[in-house]
């Protein structure tokens, strides 16, 4: 419950009160050299002491002082303040009391019974010692982040014999006990807080089918903090899981400046059932498992970044088992080294990815560099003609699961060199019509490739050579009607993209595919590159928008239409001429309380659907909001895009269609209770996939939330099975805390 510790101001502002004339008199007096005062009298005497009294106000720079009565020495420093006390400083927060001593040359000082509000912070305690070094200690002390009046109406506090606090640094508890309506809860002997970071412990318990009972916890604490803006944390992590075991790790976070920021952590555990959800096709799991891992972000000048990350696992399901958040968003981790330099007309960098787990199969490049030339004008200014390009060059090898989901006869490798040569010459046509003309020239050369065979005295250098001519030609128009502004955007591509000239059939399949149509939609260019694959045809589209100018100014976009389709031209000798792509993607928003999305990739020839998601949402900034969605994906094997070298790899990178319908309902029952229902349905299973959500409890100062969730077994592309899947997990957090309570939350 460290976390709970506030960031508290310094009780001091009787200094203020330093530069003010010795004078007798009634009113306000006003000083260059000090603060402004006013009361009902002001006197001094022949020992230095300077009174004010009755309604005294002081006001100096941010800081602002009420009291009965001050007695100031402009000598020694000295200052005595009584009755009724309230001082304020911007942004610092709020201090009252009845007694406050002071010396402003020493800075050391000490208060009788005080309350100090700080943001969502409120502090009482008896009394207040200020140390000559800026630290504040607090004697017999309560601390709430409530908002309720007084401590008799405060839903959760911390009783502590002594607070030790310094402004903008650190404060420490000592013999503290946190209560919750009266009730205690938990006794600490010593807590430490940094102020400026989000230091302290973070419990997570919960149930989850394949971990049994769970624990999860973490503790942050400052690893180092030299002077200046660097600083070291470290996380130590110990989680217990039921079926499980204990696994423990430890993370350590840096930020130094110019030098970067990233992480270093390691997680290991001794798991007491790691087969216990798979198949035995897949070759079993060690029992004890690990995770190591790196990442680092560097800008070390403006125009220069370093990128580095790196994952280590034990076995291919260590992030599904233990890191299920991180598995949904990544089933593979990336591991690589990438450096950028940016210039006024270039970019370039080198690098190195490759899988750094014997489980995942993948291409390495170790290393590969690069080189962006962005759209420049060629020979004299105004020439119109304009030339970029983007090239590469490394060393790529195929790499295999060791896991016995994948055998293959050869893993091939080579040194690839490609680069993309582009020509344009922009022009305006009729006054309206932007037109982009354009030629392309892409090479790539292959070293030492074999035939597919594997034998050592078949090995080549293959070269691929590619041309394109092409041209793309938009406009745009406008009209208003009333409040409505309405953009009408048509425009159109053609290019006709030549059969890769020179490739022989082989191993070079396995590096096309750097280049080469991933998914259905590539091989069409709706990204402005069209894949290494023959096409001769034009891609229409138009753009609709309609705009309206709300009362306040702002502009909402109530309507945006994007429709395009690809159409093949006859003359290639092809079975798919003609239209063989429609594509969609539309927005409408009525109001701020509704918005209606589709949009979708559709195979006319194939009378298919490659993708489509429609979603409806209602109610966004409602007490409640619905939100019902259907997505469809049914994607084409690459290997039927690419070149096949070996018949092996027919459905390696298949992805399987699916049909899921999606429901999400967040209702507010009042000012202290909401729930969440989220459902996610497999058309094509006709099964459940998922279904889950939360019951949420508020008070001001806390937030309870009850989650739940359950998944059904699947199986998965490997052939194994995994279990059924239901979790429930509580959380408790101070909502001061909210977004850093989140974030540190592992595992669900």
């Amino acid at each position: 419950m460290s976390n709970c510790i506030p960031r508290l101001t310094a009780v001091v502002a009787a200094w203020l009160l330093a530069g003010v004339a010795a004078q007798a008199q009634t009113g306000e007096v006003s000083l260059a050299a000090g603060p402004d005062i006013s009361a009902d009298h002001m006197e001094t005497d022949s020992n230095g002491w300077f009174r004010a009294a009755g309604k005294v106000f002081i006001r100096y720079a941010d800081h602002d002082l009420r009291a009965d009565r001050v007695d100031l020495n402009r000598e020694t420093g000295q200052v005595h303040a009584r009755g009724h006390i309230e001082m304020f400083q911007k942004e610092q927060g709020r201090w009252t009391g009845d007694a406050l001593d002071y010396n402003y040359i020493t800075r050391e000082g000490m208060t009788g019974v005080s309350e100090v509000r700080v943001n969502n912070f409120t502090v009482l305690a008896d009394e207040t010692h200020v140390q000559s070094n800026g630290m504040k200690r607090m004697i017999n002390a309560s601390l709430t982040t409530c908002a309720n009046a007084g401590p008799a109406d405060w839903h959760y506090w911390i009783e502590a014999g002594e607070i030790d606090f310094r402004e903008h640094d650190r404060i420490t508890l000592h013999d503290a006990v946190v209560y919750y309506m009266d009730f205690p809860l938990l006794y600490l002997p010593y807590a430490t807080r940094d102020l400026n970071q989000p230091f302290g412990p973070r419990l997570y318990p919960g149930f989850r089918s394949d971990w049994g009972p769970f624990l999860l916890s973490t503790y942050t604490y400052p690893a180092y903090d030299p002077p200046g803006p660097k600083s070291y944390v470290g996380n130590v992590l110990l989680d217990y899981r039921g079926s499980r075991g204990l696994a423990y790790g430890h993370e350590l976070d840096w930020i130094l400046g110019d030098p970067g920021k990233g992480r270093f952590g390691f997680y290991l555990t001794k798991d007491s059932d790691p087969n216990n959800p798979d198949a035995p096709t897949v070759m079993p799991i060690d029992a004890n498992r690990y995770r190591l891992y790196l990442q680092h972000e560097a800008n070390p000048t403006p125009v220069d970044q370093v990128l580095i990350q790196g994952d280590v696992l034990s076995d291919s399901r260590m992030m599904e088992d233990f890191f299920p958040a991180s598995f949904r968003e990544q089933s593979q981790p990336d591991s690589f080294f990438a450096y950028t330099h940016r210039g006024l007309t270039y970019a370039a960098g080198f690098g190195a990815n490759a899988p750094l787990n014997e489980g995942f199969t993948g291409v390495a490049h170790v290393p590969e560099g690069w080189l962006r030339v962005m759209p420049q004008e060629l020979f004299e200014e105004e020439s119109g003609l304009y030339y970029e390009s983007d090239s590469s060059a490394g060393y790529l090898a195929q790499q295999w699961a060791s896991d016995g989901t994948t055998t293959n006869a050869f893993a091939p490798d080579t040194v690839r060199i490609h680069s993309k040569q582009k020509l344009t010459y922009p022009f305006v046509a009729l006054d309206e019509i932007n037109v982009v003309p354009r030629a392309i020239y892409d090479y790539t050369f292959y070293s030492h490739l074999t035939d597919g065979t594997g034998t050592p005295n078949s090995r080549t250098n293959d070269v691929r050579s590619q041309f394109e001519i092409g041209a793309e030609a938009s406009m745009k128009w406008f009209g208003t009607y009333g409040s409505y502004r309405h953009v009408f955007e048509p425009y159109l591509d053609y290019a006709i993209v030549t059969t890769p000239l020179n490739v022989k059939p082989g191993e070079n399949y396995f590096f096309d595919r750097v280049d080469g149509p991933r998914e259905w939609s590539d091989q069409f260019g709706l990204d402005g590159n069209y894949a290494a694959r023959q096409w001769h045809g034009v891609r229409p589209g138009m753009r609709n928008s309609v705009q309206e100018k709300e009362a306040d100014g702002t502009v909402r976009t109530v309507f945006d239409w994007d429709v395009f389709v690809a159409y093949r031209i006859g003359g290639q000798g092809k079975t798919n001429d003609g239209l063989c792509m429609a594509g969609w993607d539309l927005v409408y928003r009525p109001d701020s309380d509704v918005k209606f999305r589709t949009q979708a990739l559709n195979d006319p020839q194939g009378g298919r659907l490659d993708m489509s998601d429609t979603s409806l949402t209602l109610g966004e900034n409602r007490g409640t909001s619905l939100e019902i969605g259907y997505f469809t994906s049914d994607p084409l094997d690459p290997s039927l895009l690419n070149r096949l070298a070996d018949p092996q790899l027919a459905g390696i990178n298949r992805r399987r269609s699916v049909r899921l319908a999606r429901v999400s309902v967040t209702h507010c029952f009042d000012e202290e209770w909401r729930g969440n229902l989220f459902l996610r349905y497999d058309m094509d299973g006709r099964e459940l996939d998922e279904i889950g959500g939360y019951m949420q409890y508020e008070l001001d100062c806390l937030a309870f939330r009850m989650t739940s969730g359950y998944r059904p077994s699947i199986t998965r592309d490997d052939g194994s099975t995994r279990a059924v899947d239901y979790r429930v997990a509580f959380q408790v957090w101070v909502k001061a805390f909210q977004a850093d309570y989140i974030e540190k939350m592992r595992g669900w």
